[in-house]
């Protein structure tokens, strides 16, 4: 089902800023009487109470009578088995939250909508601070997708936050589906800032890049769009120079392959991929790039023709993953190839959870870890959230927490630091670039949100390079070519998951976070081996006697399925 109503009513407006103080709502409270903390997921359905005017704003009743009694749109759908549709430009909804301390924080909405065009955005306190967001066009009303605003500060404590509808969809009377939305806090202790560095030899995105004994190495990639055209060139950056060096013609296809580096060997491994300018040709070869001699040789082929999937070392050998087969570029597989050591052909694996393309990889203690990508490339370009990792051992693969945001195209901006795996920029729809940062912690098997990179960026590279960043290329969605701007960021060490007064067996997950008092210290809820109720979400046990009995005294209750735990008074 559609959206049909047109709301009337203007949407408030306010200078961006910082929400705090001297903002007085009118709301009547929370829908479930909690207010939703920060990092935990808010059902669009579970909007404010006190009717309109105050819970919500519309311009036309469209009177469901479905899970609640309202003027809003909800219906049947979403993962909670409900969503809000029947959105309309001026219409508003107010939900109340709990931000657990002052920081900075994402705001984050699945939607679904048949065409694009429509825009929204957030205030809390009376104060704009998402800036304009886009709906994206997903394929029609219940293909979901997330998007994410740049970081905003607020302080610490309750807040109105109002969901406004700016703009309806190009050719609809609407403005898509609302399932789940975030507010989601940066990880504290992170800072960013960008600082140009010196401009590649050669404009790409969806090329290339792996750093390797400490220089960043980059292969070809799209130049521009229209037309399509792609470079042949292979460079590489030396941190310590601050300088670019052309390292010639490379022999392999331009686009689209598995890349697999072996440090310990001084190569990197291209698997697959399309030859030529767009829509390519898609190939099995196999090359091996030696980064010492640059010199490039020949490697067992690939049993089928493939592109747009992912490789990996692990423990001497090499995986292939997923991908499309042949010159189809509609059709996702789920094909996972081994090949060991002075192997000459490849045997199969447990396949990849579900079929997928260009979707990001790591290799993290013994561990083939996959995170989002895409389903139906050139048809759908449905964005994924979905993380498994592939252990050898048991030639298996198991679920891991959803990313906070569906994203493709960061294949070569993803990597690992400290014992954590970072997911930089990509491509959140069709040609719609991000600078969301985000970086799992398989230890705890949560994520967090880190600054954004210096623009939206898809097909990017982003790799660290000793205590920095490194950003080169890409694609910014503003014109039709890729870009040669590159930007070095601040020292950057991934500092650990704690803050300042707070324990160091204390961690704070995204994904949950109730404030505390506990053994003297202002701590956040987080994940252990004791569950609270039938919640998935738990918090740890405080060690000594003092805090084992600060622990007894913490209240835990489940609302709508998420827990919380508070200090008896």
């Amino acid at each position: 089902m559609g959206q049909l109503a047109l709301s009337t009513q203007p949407a408030p407006s306010s200078p961006a800023g910082s929400a705090g103080a001297g903002f007085h709502s009118t709301s009547a409270g929370p829908y479930l009487g909690i207010p939703v903390v920060a990092g935990r997921p808010i059902k669009a359905e579970n909007f404010d109470e006190g009717g309109p005017g105050v819970g919500y704003s519309v311009g036309t009743a469209v009177r469901t009578g479905i899970y609640r009694d309202s003027d809003v749109g909800v219906q049947v759908g979403g993962s909670n088995g409900y969503n809000v549709g029947h959105t309309a430009a001026g219409g508003w909804l107010a939900y109340t939250i709990n931000a657990p301390l002052t920081g900075d924080y994402v705001f984050s909405a699945t939607v679904a909508c048949p065409s694009p065009g429509a825009q929204f955005h957030v205030s809390f306190d009376g104060v704009g601070l998402t800036g304009a967001m886009a709906v994206p066009k997903t394929g029609n009303w219940f293909d979901w997708n997330t998007v994410t605003s740049h970081p905003f500060r607020l302080s610490a404590g309750i807040h109105v936050m109002r969901l406004h509808i700016d703009r309806n969809a190009s050719d609809c009377a609407a403005a898509g589906n609302f399932d789940t939305l975030f507010v989601t806090p940066v990880r504290p202790g992170i800072s960013l800032s960008w600082t140009p560095a010196a401009d590649a030899p050669a404009a790409r995105f969806e090329g290339v890049g792996r750093v390797v004994r400490g220089k960043l190495y980059t292969f070809g990639g799209y130049t521009s769009v229209v037309p399509y055209a792609v470079s042949n060139r292979a460079s590489v950056y030396d941190p310590a120079t601050g300088k670019w060096t052309d390292l010639g013609v490379m022999p392999i296809p331009e686009t689209h392959c598995g890349v697999a580096v072996d440090e310990a060997q001084g190569r990197i491994l291209f698997l697959g991929g399309r030859r030529g300018a767009y829509p390519g040709t898609a190939t099995s070869e196999a090359w091996q790039y030696n980064i010492a001699s640059n010199a490039w040789t020949r490697s067992t082929p690939l049993p089928d023709p493939l592109s747009a999937g992912s490789a990996e070392f692990l423990n001497g050998q090499i995986h292939y993953m997923g991908g499309n087969r042949g010159q189809d570029r509609a059709t996702d597989y789920d094909v996972h190839y081994v090949l060991g050591p002075g192997e000459v052909q490849w045997h199969k694996a447990a396949p990849l959870p579900f079929p997928r393309d260009h979707f990001s990889t790591a290799v993290l203690g013994g561990k083939i870890y996959i995170f989002g990508g895409e389903i139906g490339h050139d048809a759908h370009h449905r964005q994924q959230a979905d993380a498994s990792a592939y252990d050898p051992a048991t030639d298996s693969w198991a679920t891991l927490a959803a990313m906070p945001i569906g994203k493709s195209h960061a294949e070569s901006s993803t990597f690992v630091l400290n014992g954590r795996v970072v997911i930089a920029g990509g491509q959140i729809d069709n040609f719609q670039a991000t600078g969301n940062v985000v970086e799992y912690d398989p230890a705890s098997n949560t994520w967090d949100m880190l600054p954004t990179l210096p623009k939206p960026l898809e097909g990017t590279i982003v790799q660290p390079l000793g205590d920095r960043l490194f950003v080169t290329g890409g694609y910014i969605g503003a014109n039709s070519v890729a870009t040669v701007a590159s930007y070095t960021s601040n020292p950057f060490m991934g500092m650990p998951n704690s803050t300042v007064g707070v324990a160091s067996h204390l961690t704070w997950p995204v994904g949950f976070g109730m404030m505390m008092t506990l053994c003297g210290l202002t701590v956040l809820a987080a994940r252990h081996r004791r569950r609270v109720g039938r919640s998935r979400n738990t918090v740890f046990p405080p060690s000594g006697s003092q805090c084992a009995a600060a622990f007894d005294r913490m209240e835990c209750r489940t609302a709508a399925g998420d827990s919380f735990c508070i200090q008896r008074t």
